[in-house]
């Protein structure tokens, strides 16, 4: 009897053990910065040189929605192909781009951003000769 108790104990113990590795063990759906994926492109649309929009849309082009951002007096969006860059933040919620101030005597793009709304424009890298290059957000 003394046997089958403690047989039953070391299998209870066991499987228990087996247990809390395979739960420790399996994949959570978050993402390892707790951010959600929102499936959103960002591009622009050219109208000539002062007309450039900012669009979104989800990854199948579906649901395109303008960013009616406003831009100060002189600043526009960068266009430039060696330098031209647009990205939305990995929440969904900041759109930064590359900018160039036409007023200014050598070219020296800075970098912007705004909500996904278009508002809250704010400058994060001010304009400098051979300036900054947007390349990414994390």
């Amino acid at each position: 009897m003394k046997k089958l108790l403690m047989s039953a104990i070391i299998l209870f113990l066991f499987s228990l053990s087996i247990l809390i590795v395979q739960t420790s063990c399996s994949k959570s759906e978050a993402s390892p910065t707790g951010v959600t994926q929102i499936n959103k492109i960002v591009y622009t649309l050219h109208y000539g040189t002062p007309n450039i929009q900012i669009w979104t849309a989800n990854y199948d082009g579906s649901n395109p929605t303008q960013v009616p951002v406003v831009l100060p007096a002189n600043i526009k969006i960068d266009t430039n192909a060696n330098y031209y860059s647009i990205k939305i933040s990995p929440d969904g919620q900041t759109i930064f781009f590359s900018t160039y101030d036409t007023s200014a005597p050598t070219y020296s793009p800075a970098i912007y951003s705004c909500s996904i709304t278009g508002t809250n424009l704010t400058e994060v890298i001010p304009a400098s000769a051979g300036g900054p290059i947007l390349g990414g957000t994390f």
